[in-house]
């Protein structure tokens, strides 16, 4: 298991995003790479609502075992009735399909599907951070939980 902190902000919005690995699945494996991410919101556009934040360097590596069926990667929050909207989205994936931009909840949502060779794959992970003005400022911490398991 690997934990990152990861910070949001609005107007200020901070938002810490706590990265959390969670390996299923009888061989499968799974880690992160990169390190702990601080999104800040802290410009925007005059009459506008302020500018998304973004993050996009961490990763995902993972091997699926040969007796195991076809895999997916599923991400979570921590973070139940967050204030600012955060996203993930698995980028140039190698071994397996992105499903696009996912939007983090405390249930799991697919990130990565049709995982079946036994070679191993990767994904950039591309974070954002979203916040209206009405919302004002806070600052959110999120543990995001990553799961390799039968699809």
């Amino acid at each position: 298991m690997t934990m990152w902190p990861f910070r949001t902000f609005s107007g200020l919005a901070a938002l810490a995003l706590t990265g959390l690995i969670v390996a299923r699945g009888a061989a499968a494996d799974l880690s992160l790479t990169g390190g702990g991410i601080t999104l800040v919101v802290a410009s925007a556009t005059a009459g506008s609502h302020p500018d998304p934040a973004s993050d996009n360097t961490c990763g995902l590596v993972w091997t699926k075992g040969v007796a195991d069926p076809t895999q997916k990667i599923t991400a979570r929050t921590s973070l139940g009735g967050p204030a600012f909207v955060l996203t993930v989205e698995a980028q140039s994936v190698v071994q397996g399909t992105g499903t696009g931009l996912v939007t983090l909840t405390t249930t799991d949502a697919d990130l990565v599907t049709d995982i079946t060779s036994t070679l191993s794959g990767s994904a950039l992970l591309y974070y954002e951070v979203s916040a209206t003005a009405p919302q004002g400022s806070g600052t959110e911490e999120h543990t995001i939980t990553y799961t390799i398991t039968a699809q």
